[in-house]
C-alpha cells in the first residue's frame, strides 16, 4: 500500500516499487535462461580440430566412438530450436565405419570422454602407417551404431523455451520505456537469443530513462536490427566457437 502525501493524494512508491521488483525478477531469469542455454548449446556443438589433433586423439586410444561425415553445416546457434541433430550428411559405411566403396565421405565425427564431441573437417589420413579406420579399430574404438548417431539435442530447447516465456511475460506485464512492443518483437529474431538479452538488459535491468517519455524506438528500428544481426551474428557466432 502507498501512503498519503502531504497533499492528501496516495503516494504511488509501493506500485512502483512492486513493478522494478518484478521487472528486475523477469530480467534475472532470461538472462539466467539464456546462459543455461549458451552453456548447453556450446558443450553439444561440433569442436572442429585438425588431422594432427586427431592424430594424437587416436594414438592415445582416447576415441570412444566415431562416424564417417560429409556435408557438414556451419550451426550457428539456433535458439529456440529443438535441433533433433547436428547438421551434416552421412554415407553408408561397413562393420568397421569405413564408407562403403564410391561413397563420399570428407570427414569424421567422434566423440572423446569428458569432452565436446570433435569434428575432423579433412578426410582422415593415415595413423601409424594405418589407414585412420584400421587405426581406430586397433584403438578399441567403435563406430556409431543407427542407435546412437545422430544423438539428441532436443533438450537444449528447454531453457530457450523458458526465456520466451518470461520475455511474453514481462512484454505483457510491464511496459516497455525505450522501445515499443513492436521494436522488441522483431528484435527478438536476432540470432542465438541475442535479441532477448538485449530486451532484458535494456528494459528490465537498466534504470529508466532520466525524463518520462513515450518509447523512443519505432518497428523499423526493430526490423533494421533484426536484419543486421540475421546477417552478422551467425558467422561472428561460428567463428568464435
Amino acid at each position: 500500500m502507498g501512503v498519503a502525501t502531504s497533499a492528501g493524494e496516495p503516494a504511488v512508491v509501493g506500485p512502483v516499487r512492486e513493478r522494478t521488483l518484478l521487472r528486475r525478477t523477469l530480467g534475472v531469469l532470461i538472462v539466467a535462461m539464456w546462459m543455461a542455454w549458451a552453456v548447453v548449446a556450446w558443450w553439444s556443438s561440433l569442436h572442429e580440430v585438425g588431422e594432427q589433433h586427431f592424430v594424437e586423439d587416436v594414438r592415445a586410444g582416447r576415441v570412444v566412438a566415431f562416424k564417417a561425415v560429409t556435408n557438414v553445416r556451419d550451426e550457428p546457434w539456433r535458439f529456440g530450436s529443438g535441433v533433433g541433430a547436428w547438421m551434416v550428411d552421412y554415407p553408408g559405411a561397413d562393420l568397421e565405419g569405413r564408407p562403403e566403396e564410391g561413397a563420399v565421405a570428407d570427414g569424421l565425427i567422434y566423440t572423446v570422454d569428458g569432452v565436446r564431441t570433435r569434428w575432423l573437417s579433412e578426410p582422415p589420413g593415415l595413423v601409424r602407417d594405418m589407414d585412420a579406420f584400421a587405426a581406430l579399430a586397433e584403438a578399441g574404438a567403435k563406430p556409431f551404431t543407427a542407435e546412437t548417431f545422430p544423438p539428441s539435442r532436443d533438450w537444449m530447447a528447454f531453457p530457450a523455451l523458458a526465456a520466451f516465456l518470461f520475455w511474453i511475460a514481462s512484454l505483457i506485464a510491464t511496459p516497455p520505456r525505450w522501445g515499443t512492443r513492436p521494436f522488441w518483437v522483431l528484435v527478438a529474431f536476432v540470432p542465438a537469443g541475442l535479441g532477448l538479452l538485449a530486451y532484458a538488459a535494456r528494459e528490465l535491468l537498466a534504470g529508466p530513462p532520466a525524463v518520462e517519455r513515450a518509447p523512443g524506438l519505432r518497428w523499423w528500428h526493430g526490423l533494421g536490427i533484426a536484419v543486421l544481426g540475421a546477417l552478422f551474428v551467425p558467422p561472428l557466432v561460428v567463428a568464435l566457437i
